[in-house]
């Protein structure tokens, strides 16, 4: 998992913004650029990429083909549900109309349309992912369907994976943001989730200005002293075991240097007489690369 984000596989670029078949079914309207708001709370982002340039220069030579998805509001205006980075396309080449289906459907129905007309882009980072699944859970929870298993099914991701990139979606902007530059880990992600709004944004502060990142062990001990008696920046410095200077104490369990060693008649049943020790520990570190590989996907 990089910096970038999760990636899944489609067929083509407009695969992005296809519509389902009883969208076909559904006429077409032009609808003016300026009466096109964006979705509430809408966690993906417009990337200017090589795709989007590709998209750019075909809207330019032929306009937009596929159509967006949205559905009305009360005050003449149209909440977006898919099509935004179309909609940017259209502003940024100063066409003054989209065309769209409308869809008579409530906030929460758009909402699981939305985030499932977009989870499936190519690149997705763990913050938007993270907010999608949030916002599709609640939406369903408040139809009367309150299952993980459902979104695992749809989604190809277990309900684990999905369970944690919810917890996920209750950091604020800045904790994302560290996640998906790799500053903070998933698991820690998930434990510092449940610390208060005001909490986590001291919190930040500190990660930030002391460029530390947390183990889970850490992360854990600081959702228990939030529970507790609550944080404070002293008291998350000294727990995670920075000192005045900024550098890392003998608490901080990175930076206790230990070493770990197995004899060989316990590892006799695993690997032939005949490997040397070199051969052995080049296999265990094939074998913890994979297992690492694997627990990646399954967070």
């Amino acid at each position: 998992m990089n910096n970038l984000g999760l990636k899944n596989k489609f067929k083509s670029y407009d695969d992005l913004f296809r519509g389902s078949e009883s969208d076909s079914e559904l006429p077409v309207t032009d609808i003016s650029i300026d009466k096109l708001v964006t979705f509430e709370n809408h966690p993906f982002k417009v990337k200017n990429d090589e795709r989007y340039k590709e998209l750019k220069e075909s809207i330019k030579a032929q306009g937009v083909i596929v159509p967006g998805v949205a559905r009305s509001l009360s005050d003449g205006r149209y909440e977006i549900i898919s099509g935004h980075t179309r909609k940017t396309i259209c502003e940024e080449l100063g066409i003054p109309t989209m065309p769209m289906i409308i869809k008579d459907v409530d906030k929460d129905t758009a909402t699981v349309l939305m985030v499932d007309s977009n989870i499936q882009r190519e690149i997705i980072s763990i913050s938007e992912k993270a907010k999608a699944y949030r916002m599709k859970y609640e939406a369903i929870k408040n139809q009367g369907i309150n299952s993980l298993k459902a979104m695992s099914e749809e989604s190809g991701d277990n309900a684990k994976t999905i369970q944690r990139f919810i917890r996920l979606g209750y950091l604020n902007d800045d904790l994302l943001f560290l996640l998906d530059e790799k500053k903070l880990g998933i698991r820690a992600g998930v434990e510092i989730s449940y610390i208060k709004p005001e909490e986590q944004v001291i919190l930040y502060e500190v990660l930030s200005e002391y460029n530390y990142k947390l183990s889970i062990d850490e992360a854990v001990r600081l959702r228990n002293l939030s529970e507790s008696i609550g944080l404070k920046k002293s008291v998350i410095i000294k727990e995670i075991g920075i000192s005045p200077t900024g550098e890392a104490t003998a608490i901080n369990n990175k930076s206790i240097k230990q070493s770990v060693s197995i004899k060989r008649k316990k590892l006799e049943k695993y690997f032939p007489a005949a490997y040397s020790v070199e051969e052995i520990e080049t296999k265990i570190i094939e074998i913890l690369d994979q297992w690492s590989i694997q627990s990646e996907r399954e967070v």
